[in-house]
């Protein structure tokens, strides 16, 4: 599948690097809106570079929640709590849902975290999970653009360690299959 590299000795840090995997199933595009067409090369990693490195600790069709098709695409990113969430790239929020405080694999916390989704000018929507409650720094209907901090990561909800969990919707169908973040 790929080879290991090892990080600096005073990190403890671990990566594999894996080939792409793609899903066989075709996504179709969404609908290009007023933002003109999807620009995969527009977005923009969701967590600031100089508190990494992350390490993916589930991806597409992950075994532990990631093969329920809402959320097959996903990516999930070990990171401490308070990292800064960024936006992926230009649009408006959505919701943001941070009143849980709760966190662990327990099947209580299922559908119990706390989130942020910010709908692009793409026709995208994002969504970020696990976030720590009352650290949202915008609200429904704020306009945001890519980089802006928008809450800090937590391990709220079905969450075995603090992560970022991120998937992508299309906008006409926000509680439909996931697509692919590449």
């Amino acid at each position: 599948l790929g080879r290991v590299q090892v990080g600096p000795d005073c990190l403890d840090f671990y990566a594999i690097e894996l080939e792409r995997l793609l899903d066989p199933r075709p996504v179709p595009p969404p609908d290009s809106g007023a933002g003109g067409a999807r620009s995969l090369r527009s977005f923009s990693f969701p967590l600031p570079p100089g508190c990494g490195p992350y390490l993916c600790t589930q991806g597409v069709g992950g075994h532990l929640t990631h093969f329920f098709p809402e959320s097959f695409h996903a990516i999930d990113l070990r990171c401490s709590c308070r990292t800064p969430v960024l936006s992926i790239g230009d649009g408006v929020v959505k919701e943001v849902l941070e009143s849980r405080r709760c966190g662990g694999i327990h099947a209580a916390n299922l559908a119990s975290w706390n989130s942020m989704s910010v709908r692009l000018d793409c026709g995208l929507i994002v969504e970020y999970l696990h976030t720590l409650p009352g650290s949202a720094r915008v609200s429904a209907g704020d306009r945001v653009h890519r980089g802006q901090v928008l809450c800090e990561t937590g391990d709220i909800g079905f969450a075995p360690e603090p992560h970022l969990h991120i998937e992508l919707h299309d906008s006409n169908d926000p509680d439909g299959p996931s697509l692919p973040l590449c």
